[in-house]
């Protein structure tokens, strides 16, 4: 896909490899298609509308994303945002889509906090795939696991992106935790994901 100039195009042509809804394999191509249609819908730019509906209000400021090569605004990956704008996002999610306290509230949805649709963050929280070979499942651009940590069940809800870059969201502990990486394509971009689950639950459990 990044050999060519329009990747939306690209990802549309490719063949069905398996009937729809009977395999999971994860594509970039898929959110990058996902970038214009937000464009098109919302009539402004991808960066425009994030930053008016989300990173604003959370006061992240900075933000710096890459085009892809007609122009659009690569929603793929390559976003760069600082460690703590990716905690404040966790915290909105663990929060239910309103905003934490402490942040600037003057930019919402509704003028009372909500920047997110808590139904819509329900069904964010569900399962909508199962991943071959994985005991993570997938939902909506989040991956989802859960399972019992000394005794006590524990829930995960996270965000991934390439190199080491998570968000973790823990409801039962009330923990948000984030982490960023330089580890491309490399199996140690998920240290983070083995030091919260064999180091940092285990000893808030305790």
């Amino acid at each position: 896909m990044y050999k060519t100039r329009d990747w939306a195009a690209f990802l549309l042509e490719q063949p069905l490899a398996y009937e729809v809804g009977k395999h999971f394999s994860y594509c970039t191509g898929g959110v990058v298609l996902l970038g214009r249609v937000i464009k098109k819908l919302s009539g402004r730019t991808v960066p425009d509308f994030a930053n008016e509906r989300l990173f604003a209000p959370l006061g992240i400021e900075g933000a710096k994303w890459e085009s892809t090569p007609q122009g659009y605004t690569d929603t793929g990956g390559h976003l760069r945002l600082r460690l703590s704008d990716l905690h404040r996002i966790g915290l909105l999610v663990a929060n239910n889509g309103a905003l934490p306290d402490g942040t600037n509230t003057a930019q919402t949805l509704h003028g009372n906090g909500q920047i997110i649709a808590q139904k819509w963050l329900k069904n964010v929280a569900k399962l909508h795939t199962n991943v071959n070979g994985r005991r993570e499942q997938y939902s909506y651009l989040w991956w989802l696991d859960s399972g019992e940590v000394k005794g006590k069940p524990v829930s995960l809800m996270y965000a991934h992106g390439n190199g080491g870059t998570f968000i973790f969201i823990v409801p039962e502990l009330k923990l948000v935790a984030a982490f960023t990486g330089k580890n491309y394509g490399e199996p140690a971009q998920f240290i983070p994901l083995q030091i919260l689950s064999r180091e940092i639950i285990p000893a808030l459990i305790d």
